[in-house]
Order: structure tokens, then C-alpha cells, then sequence
């Protein structure tokens, strides 16, 4: 997993903002490993940007739970308390999903690694069965491997991040370990660029007809903005100003 630290140059990474209570603790930044994990990283970055829409509603971590917490680690993504009208915690490939891994994947050793919690646990299968639960270890977690897939991670030298997994891994919990205090996401954001050739591959042309034109829409429609208000922000030139600008000489 230490690889993934190594492609920091690359920028790939989605924010967790997390409310304790109610009230904003912090944000949780993580790096994902696309280049061994592509259909994982895909789930929860989409879960995390909100780009996904199925039966009218928008697939979101939005608003959802950190359900439990042991010594080792922090488990969040399940759907929220109070359902909303229009949003869903459900995998982008349906309810649960299969999920064969293509390489022998990492152990739990380090504290901040991002993993899919299996929806199979007692499973000897090396194929896999997910939802849109995950996990992040507080310290080396042994007892996971074989069952839960490390896919991303927080940096080592991330400190805001490591602060707000402490907060979380520190609330008191019943004897299941469920937090005797309300913890959830409150929004969640990525930095990646919409790539066709993903969903195209792993989804399939329909997915592709029926996403990329909602995706885009919404790029341009940020972009639209972004534009607009920068004209607001744009002071005009005080009268007085232009009064004192040397006239124009007329041409003869």
C-alpha cells in the first residue's frame, strides 16, 4: 500500500467532510488506487461525487453513518438515518457486487488504509462480494486480510486527516461497538477527471450513453457559474477614472 503514497504526483484523491453531532470535525483525504483497483476506486469516487443517478436518485454517501468502530477500525457507509427522497447508498453496479481481485491484494499493516468491507466474510472464495460499506484502519489489522480489500489510503504526512480519523476512532461506543454519537458524512468531493473509457469498459456502451451526458452537463453547468460569478466579482471603472483618461485622439 505504501505504492499508493508514491503517486501523490498524480493528484487522484476524494474528501470525506465529516460531522460529529452535527457539527463539522474535519475532512478525510484519500488516495486511491486506480491502476490495481479501478472498479472499487470508481464506486466509492462516484459515491463520493454524487455522479451517479438510478431510479431518480442521486447515488450519495451523502448524510450516511460511520456505523461502527473496533481498536483497529473506523466502518462507514451505510444508508442514512433519516432517508431522503433523493438520495441512495447503493453500489453503482446494484446492491452487492462480485469483485475478483487482479492481483494478491495488500495487507492491513498501516493505520489509514481505505477498505471495502466484504458483504461475504465467512467466503474462502478469492472472488468477493461488496455493497458500499468500507472501512479505515486506526492500526495494522491482520485479522482482515483474506476478507476486506485495502483500495486507497490516507497519506502518512496528512495530519488534518489522520486528526479527524482520530476524532472518529476516539467517540464512545456500546458493547457492538456502534457510536453512542451521531458521526456521518456531510458532503464529499473528488478531483477526477470524467473518463468515458472507464464506464465504457466496465460498465458497458448503455451505462456510457446514459452517464456521460449527465456527467458532462454537470461540468458545464460548474463551469457556467464559475464564469458568471466572476463577472459579479468584476468591479467596473469609477467614473471618475475614466474622466481622467487622456481622450482618444480623433482620427482625420
Amino acid at each position: 500500500m505504501g505504492g499508493i503514497a508514491q503517486k501523490l504526483g498524480r493528484g487522484k484523491f476524494v474528501i470525506l467532510h465529516v460531522s460529529v453531532a452535527g457539527k463539522n470535525v474535519g475532512t478525510l483525504k484519500f488516495l486511491l488506487d486506480q491502476e490495481n483497483h479501478p472498479e472499487l476506486c470508481e464506486n466509492f469516487r462516484a459515491l463520493c461525487s454524487g455522479d451517479y443517478i438510478k431510479d431518480g436518485k442521486t447515488l450519495s454517501f451523502k448524510n450516511s453513518r460511520f456505523y461502527k468502530i473496533t481498536p483497529h477500525a473506523v466502518f462507514g457507509g451505510t444508508p442514512a438515518l433519516e432517508a431522503s427522497t433523493s438520495l441512495s447508498v447503493e453500489s453503482i453496479y446494484g446492491r452487492t457486487f462480485d469483485y475478483m481481485p487482479r492481483s494478491p491484494p495488500e495487507k492491513h499493516n498501516l493505520r489509514g488504509q481505505l477498505s471495502m468491507v466484504s458483504a461475504n466474510p465467512n467466503s474462502d472464495s478469492p472472488q468477493r462480494k461488496f455493497d458500499t460499506r468500507f472501512l479505515i484502519t486506526t492500526q495494522p489489522a491482520p485479522e482482515f486480510d483474506k476478507i476486506h480489500i485495502p483500495f486507497g489510503m490516507i497519506s502518512p504526512g496528512d495530519t488534518t486527516s489522520h486528526e479527524t480519523l482520530t476524532r472518529l476512532a476516539e467517540l464512545a461506543v456500546d458493547e457492538r461497538g456502534v457510536p453512542q454519537t451521531d458521526a456521518r458524512i456531510g458532503s464529499s468531493t473528488d478531483n477526477f477527471q470524467f473518463h468515458k473509457s472507464f464506464y465504457l469498459k466496465v460498465l458497458g456502451l448503455g451505462a456510457l450513453a446514459y452517464l456521460y451526458p449527465r456527467v458532462k452537463e454537470r461540468f458545464e453547468s460548474a463551469k457556467r457559474k464559475a464564469i458568471e460569478k466572476h463577472r459579479h466579482e468584476v468591479k467596473p471603472t469609477p467614473a471618475s477614472v475614466l474622466a481622467q483618461a487622456p481622450a482618444k485622439r480623433q482620427e482625420k
